[in-house]
């Protein structure tokens, strides 16, 4: 079954970036990414998406569709709208059966940015927070290791003892 692009329902072509195949609209370079292909490509290379905006540019401007509702190009369910990472305002569209999700031009580059802003380097008080907060852990994963020896060393001293 070919695929056809969820905005201007011409026909996806696939493209091999970094060994995922990922399927791009020739008429607004819109991108389908199936379930686990935006994992797979941000991991081999972690400027990915800003080089796959670069790279196809759509063909003529995009349409504003508002409320339109977008079909997905493999089983033709409705896509549903969700917020890309949860906390952003990228909008993105999914399927919510076969999980694959629409891109439209544009939002990767958004996304890029939401990704190498989550990297920067803390404020200095949230520094401080996160230094506080990594001690507090590496103290109480060191407790945790002292009371397992210190149970062991009682169970064989108990078992010495009989």
């Amino acid at each position: 079954m070919s695929r056809n692009c969820p905005d201007c329902e011409k026909p996806l072509a696939p493209q091999t970036l970094h060994g995922v195949e990922l399927d791009i609209c020739g008429g607004c370079a819109g991108i389908w990414f199936d379930a686990s292909e935006l994992r797979m490509l941000i991991t081999r290379d972690s400027l990915a998406l800003a080089s796959l905006e670069e790279r196809y540019a759509p063909s003529v401007e995009p349409t504003v569709h508002g409320d339109s509702k977008r079909r997905c190009p493999d089983c033709e369910e409705l896509l549903q709208q969700y917020n890309y990472q949860y906390s952003s305002t990228i909008l993105l569209d999914t399927c919510p059966d076969c999980a694959g999700f629409w891109v439209q031009e544009g939002e990767l580059v958004a996304m890029q940015h939401w990704i190498d802003a989550d990297r920067k380097p803390a404020a200095p008080d949230e520094k401080d927070k996160l230094a506080v907060a990594q001690f507090t852990f590496e103290h109480h994963q060191k407790t945790q290791r002292f009371d397992n020896v210190r149970g062991m060393l009682a169970v064989l001293h108990y078992r010495r003892l009989r």
